[in-house]
């Protein structure tokens, strides 16, 4: 799939640290995130710690008594933000807990007992965190599905809609935006010379393109049959002139590789407000695109 380290559904959520207008709740969430997606298995491992001392401590003032499955918490915790690796890390660390406990309160008449229960709360404990992995995995999948475009692999309307929900409106306007609507010039007469196979291909190069000569702070979408936008952050139009006259030449150069001729016709909307909506804003960029389109026509005519 194309750009995953871009795709991570998490990256649409990160917000920065220092955000104006945002609550202090908002900002920390969003710092324990940004750190989650680039240190996960720290991330996991010590808030899952923390959550398994709460349990130790409250076990030792005698507040969870005989309700210990309270200890697949830190494990669910170590899962769902590093995967197996977290959860079976987490499981060693919530067994030996709970084996120190069982020890200290002298529960066991033997240490053999003791050693059997060890065993089995392993075991168990394993078997669910593997579980839990799976229906995690499966989870995100199911997320991912939803909000990519499942040709070409980039994000979807519906995620370009909570990106601007998420990283415009709730922002403010601190940072500035443009709005790129991008169409495949000559796009149906590929499909129709060369048949709709030929026509995927060409979309998966321009997705690829895009995505590659985009960041990560950026917005790569596909709206529509061969339309795409991109939403770039801190830039203004003269900057995103310049990346898109260096997408057009890579894709250009790519398709006539491969025995096709298609062009990108470009409209680009700079956000000024962040109370218009991104279907305002949409529109915009599709007029643009669409002007340029005609002039490209009027000037192939003329020559």
């Amino acid at each position: 799939m194309v750009g995953t380290v871009k795709k991570d559904v998490r990256q649409i959520r990160v917000g920065l640290w220092l955000d104006e207008g945002r609550s202090p709740i908002n900002r920390f969430t969003e710092k324990i995130s940004d750190w989650q997606s680039r240190r996960p298995f720290i991330t996991a491992i010590g808030v899952s710690c923390v959550c398994l001392l709460a349990l130790v401590f409250a076990h030792g003032y005698g507040h969870v008594g005989a309700i210990r499955i309270l200890y697949l918490l830190p494990i669910w915790l170590a899962v769902r933000l590093d995967g197996k690796r977290g959860g079976l890390t987490m499981v060693a660390l919530t067994v030996g807990s709970m084996f120190g406990e069982d020890l200290f309160e002298q529960i066991h008449p033997t240490l053999e007992a003791a050693l059997t229960e060890l065993a089995f709360r392993a075991l168990s404990f394993t078997g669910i965190a593997w579980i839990i992995a799976g229906v995690e995995t499966r989870l995100a999948r199911t997320e991912n599905l939803a909000l990519h475009d499942p040709l070409t692999g980039v994000f979807n309307r519906r995620a370009l809609h909570e990106f601007w929900q998420t990283q415009v409106v709730e922002k403010g306007s601190q940072n500035s935006y443009v709005v790129v609507m991008i169409d495949c010039d000559g796009f149906k007469h590929v499909n129709d010379q060369f048949g709709h196979e030929a026509g995927d291909r060409v979309l998966q190069m321009l997705g690829k393109v895009l995505e590659s000569e985009t960041r990560k702070t950026d917005l790569v979408a596909r709206v529509g049959g061969d339309e795409f936008v991109i939403v770039l952050k801190e830039t203004v139009p003269a900057e995103a002139r310049k990346i898109l006259q260096r997408v057009e030449s890579i894709f250009e150069t790519r398709v006539l590789d491969s025995g096709y001729a298609c062009s990108l016709s470009v409209g680009y909307a700079p956000i000024e407000s962040v109370d218009v909506s991104i279907d305002d804003i949409l529109r915009k960029a599709d007029r643009a695109m669409y002007e340029q389109k005609e002039f490209k026509k009027a000037t192939a005519f003329l020559n």
